[in-house]
């Protein structure tokens, strides 16, 4: 197997085990290519509190990675994420997956 092979075989397998508003926070974040937590939140029609905990949990699991700031409404900065395609960490698979087995 390849490097890109194997970090693929380990990105499907986390994301297969994902919960359902982590899976729907993580498309969300693939269908927009950027998103901070905010436009998320506006996107998704739900409150900034189930958008915030689950991006942090993708970013933790290695699928989502802030590439930049964005200006909020309110003009404060927030972390602008994107999904994180280059490299799956296997230790935060294995992180991922334990948690799962929880």
């Amino acid at each position: 197997m390849t490097l890109a092979s194997t970090s693929k075989t380990a990105y499907d397998s986390i994301v297969d085990k994902l919960g359902d508003r982590q899976e729907q926070v993580f498309e969300a974040i693939k269908s927009m290519k950027q998103a901070t937590n905010e436009q998320l939140s506006d996107y998704l029609h739900l409150p900034i509190q189930s958008i915030t905990g689950r991006v942090n949990e993708l970013n933790r699991y290695g699928l989502v990675e802030p590439v930049g700031i964005e200006r909020t409404k309110s003009g404060r900065p927030a972390k602008l994420w994107s999904v994180k395609y280059k490299t799956i960490n296997f230790s935060q698979t294995e992180m991922f997956a334990n948690e799962c087995a929880e």
